[in-house]
């Protein structure tokens, strides 16, 4: 894994967050060094780097499989990266070129496609259905690999690595006062412009920052996704899922929900390969009757 001193390469890095976070873990005595293609990611991961005062934090701009590294890496870590890619094994053969012999590759990916079912509640949540599929649509839309998750094995072994350890990782939580809500909320926030670029709706919101567009007693063409937010003195009311979910479960009773990711830790080295691991779901720490079991894609 990724430990103190570290020299750590953070590809597909975005706007940072996983790069500041290995950034905490490596300490000032290590380095992290975030690689993406987006101008506009990598500027706004320096400026949290600016604010953060995290010196030994920095970003590239490059396309992954073009990147070569002086020196390699004591590690490779990415999140959400692969599922976008194309040719995942290909990009992972070539980022993992970068990392010393007996470095770590730590990965972790969705697997939304496994929620498409009705798997992610119980009782069954028709509202959160609704939110999956069209997260699945917008996501899967923009090309993106829903099945990600349950093929970093094969991704893992087409690239010329070793079998990587992988897990099936599952929190459940919930209760009123969960902050998934307000996951769900930035979650479909941040998939609006692709979602608007792909004409889907839904959960659209006006620019004067008043209903989701086409909202309303006679237009909306999703209503069981909305409810009345806070009132705005230029437009209507707000509706989101957030407090909709919130509402619904205020009066289903505390609920709880689960989160589902694979993750696959693996070496550059040659010989015996790791053992996969069985997946494995966390269990909530109390159980309420009736229990919603949300499995999200993260």
């Amino acid at each position: 894994g990724v430990g103190p001193e570290m020299r750590v390469l953070d590809i597909g890095c975005g706007s940072g967050d996983v790069s500041l976070l290995a950034g905490a873990v490596v300490g000032p005595a290590g380095s992290v060094l975030g690689i993406d293609r987006s101008e506009g990611a990598v500027e706004a991961a320096r400026a949290k780097v600016r604010a953060g005062g995290a010196d030994h934090v920095d970003f590239l701009v490059t396309e992954l499989d073009a990147f070569e590294a002086p020196t390699p890496f004591d590690a490779l870590v990415g999140r959400f990266v692969l599922m976008h890619q194309p040719e995942p094994a290909s990009v992972l053969r070539a980022v993992s070129r970068t990392v010393r012999p007996g470095g770590a590759i730590v990965l972790l990916e969705s697997w939304m496609e496994v929620l498409r079912s009705g798997g992610h509640s119980e009782p069954f949540s028709s509202l959160y259905d609704e939110i999956v599929q069209w997260k699945c649509d917008v996501v899967g839309g923009a090309g993106a690999d829903l099945h990600a998750g349950g093929r970093l094995r094969t991704v893992f072994r087409s690239a010329g690595l070793p079998d990587p350890e992988t897990r099936l990782e599952a929190v459940v939580a919930g209760g009123p006062d969960s902050p998934y809500y307000e996951y769900v909320e930035e979650s479909v926030r941040s998939m609006l412009p692709e979602a608007r670029r792909l004409g889907l709706e839904g959960f659209d919101e006006t620019a004067s920052g008043g209903s989701p567009t086409g909202c309303g007693p006679r237009s909306c063409r999703r209503p069981a996704l909305c409810s009345p937010g806070p009132s705005s003195r230029r437009g209507p009311r707000a509706r989101t899922p957030t407090r909709t979910l919130r509402r619904r479960a205020r009066i289903r009773r505390p609920a709880t929900r689960c989160t589902i990711q694979s993750r696959a830790t693996g070496t550059v080295t040659t010989g015996q390969a790791a053992p996969a691991s069985t997946p494995s779901v966390t269990p909530p720490a109390t159980r309420p009757k009736p229990a919603l079991f949300h499995v999200v894609d993260m």
